[in-house]
């Protein structure tokens, strides 16, 4: 309901909500008061659940687990709801986890709470009579498709930072509330508070050795693995056979029978990203099936994109144009209900060894453990330990907070002004690197970029068409797993010197060892290049008389050149372009 409105009744409401109730593909009105209705689409292949208050005032919607446990949530009773209301609504994060959007009525006055993880998209906005939150754009198109269009200064940004988040999404008069955020809507005022945030959880409960540190990460995934076992009992597992895949699977021992895990492994046709021998071992210690598919360059027709459904913000589709009809199919012959992955291991494993020891003395005396933690993170930097330690004492003296910064290679800033505009307006440290969130200066400088990867992690699936749908799941960016990283300095995460050092102790038993002794990745796969040959003529098409060039993304010149060159302008130019096509596509869908 509108700011500032007097309550209108139930058939205004119902006549408001008829474009989504009365077309082909309806949704149905699954609840509703005098201040707000609640909508789901009838045919909806997800299995998110609606778990009403006892009170009548308010629900969630989503798959919600009792906090530190795995059994579901039903029903949320009176004492649950009156805590939420004396707590400012942080028990809800205390008291529950999953992937879930809340909606609380308190004295008429409207809390919508996106769960910390950001599993599922919220969105809204404003008409003269509503304010109106959904998870999906398409349905707000059919509601007010006059007021939905892209604004291109704000999809600039998605391009030029690929696979990045933002605040603003790039559909004008569309705003996203944001993980762990609250959407409050009164009679006189809308506004938008953070309810959750991951620096506080280092400040009160920061672990205090590294053995506590493991066997917090250890409880803490298998619980969320656990969780989502009780609603998937059969699901596909990607296996590449990295340490982040095959922690996931290990963590399934004893929670499921090997006959109803799939694991699937992709080959991608060359040595540096042949990873079977590795997905065999994993898959062979936890005795599942796994099936390896040889990717080839007929495997995707880059003209599917143009037949995809989109959300409010763009996404990368080329790996899903590749794979998201062999995944469909795989899970059809066996049954499956969903798709796992290792995604976020990067993140939350503490991937990266900067700024170490400089947390250290951050939280600590100057003492013989700042000099481990200084070779420990000399050494997974193959770096100078002495350099490492003097840089961390001018820090600290200077109480100076360094920035996370990437050294961009000359050709890649080069292809960069050459296809985007934007670069050429943008300075090359903001480009490559944005700078950390604003977090309380508490927090030492590595850990504010850790909890930044970590909070800039995107648990939503990627386009696809309809008849390719395949719910997703990602059990290390659930909030057990995310909560107990944000806990944990960084130089515990870097145990041993090693990136991932904590997580392979907390789980060198469970993983075969030359898993947990891994520490390469797969290579840039051969067929993505195959790919875009095969591709060149709908590239060409979508983009000399795309939008991106029509609106000032792309520069046409460059595009044309790049395409008419033998080798499509190199690996790097080709990438780009494979990237602004994601971005073409989604620009197209919301043009319609």
């Amino acid at each position: 309901m509108k700011t500032g409105k007097p309550s209108l009744s139930q058939q205004s409401l119902e006549a408001f909500c008829r474009p989504l109730t009365s077309t082909p593909d309806p949704y149905s009105i699954e609840f509703s008061n005098n201040r707000f209705v609640f909508l789901t689409q009838c045919n909806s292949k997800n299995i998110c659940d609606i778990i009403k208050f006892t009170k009548n005032d308010g629900l969630l919607f989503g798959n919600v687990f009792l906090n530190n446990s795995y059994n579901k949530l039903s029903v949320i009773y009176e004492n649950d709801y009156l805590n939420a209301v004396k707590s400012k609504l942080l028990s809800i994060t205390n008291d529950f986890w999953g992937r879930y959007i809340a909606i609380i009525n308190i004295r008429d006055n409207i809390y919508v709470l996106r769960d910390p993880t950001g599993a599922l998209d919220c969105y809204f906005f404003e008409t003269d009579d509503y304010i109106c939150v959904f998870s999906d754009a398409n349905a707000a198109k059919r509601l007010v498709r006059d007021k939905i269009h892209i604004n291109w200064m704000h999809l600039e940004n998605y391009l030029l930072f690929p696979g990045k988040t933002f605040q603003t999404p790039p559909l004008a008069n569309i705003k996203k509330l944001q993980a762990g955020s609250c959407l409050c809507i009164s009679y006189n005022h809308v506004c938008i508070k953070k309810y959750f945030d991951y620096g506080e959880l280092y400040t009160r409960q920061r672990t205090k050795t590294a053995s506590e540190a493991a066997e917090l990460l250890r409880w803490s995934l298998t619980l969320s693995i656990r969780g989502w076992l009780k609603i998937y009992n059969r699901p596909i597992l990607l296996l590449s056979g990295g340490f982040d895949s095959s922690v996931v699977l290990a963590c399934m021992k004893g929670e499921i029978s090997p006959e109803n895990i799939m694991c699937l492994n992709y080959n991608a046709g060359n040595n540096e990203s042949d990873e079977r021998n590795f997905a065999r071992m994993a898959a062979g210690s936890f005795k599942s099936i796994l099936f390896e598919h040889e990717e080839t360059f007929t495997s995707s027709n880059y003209s599917d994109a143009f037949d995809y459904i989109y959300n409010a913000e763009p996404k990368l589709i080329i790996e899903p144009l590749t794979r998201s009809k062999v995944q469909r199919s795989f899970a059809d012959s066996f049954g499956a209900d969903c798709l796992f992955n290792g995604t976020g291991g990067d993140s939350v494993f503490g991937a990266s060894a900067n700024f170490c020891a400089t947390d250290y003395l951050f939280d600590n005396q100057f003492n013989i453990g700042f000099f481990r933690a200084a070779h420990a993170e000399a050494r997974a930097n193959r770096s100078n330990m002495w350099t490492t330690v003097v840089q961390a004492a001018i820090y600290n003296l200077a109480n100076k907070h360094p920035q996370r910064t990437t050294i961009a290679d000359a050709n890649l800033k080069k292809a960069r002004q050459e296809l985007f505009p934007g670069c050429r307006r943008t300075e090359i440290t903001e480009l490559v690197a944005p700078p950390c969130f604003n977090l309380a200066t508490s927090i030492p400088p590595g850990k504010r970029c850790h909890i930044e990867e970590i909070s800039t992690e995107v648990w939503t699936p990627a386009p696809c068409r309809p008849q390719d749908r395949l719910e997703a799941v990602y059990p290390i960016m659930s909030q057990p797993i995310l909560t107990a990283a944000c806990r944990i300095p960084t130089y515990q995460l870097i145990l041993g010197g090693a990136p991932r050092g904590l997580a392979r102790q907390a789980f060198s038993d469970l993983m075969p060892k030359p898993i947990i002794q891994r520490t390469s990745k797969g290579g840039v796969p051969k067929n993505m290049d195959e790919q875009f040959y095969k591709n060149q003529h709908i590239l060409r098409e979508a983009f000399l008389d795309g939008l991106l060039v029509k609106n000032g993304l792309l520069d046409r010149k460059a595009v044309e050149c790049a395409l008419n060159s033998e080798f499509g302008g190199g690996p790097l130019m080709r990438s780009l372009l494979q990237i602004s096509f994601s971005y073409e596509a989604w620009a197209r869908h919301w043009i319609k």
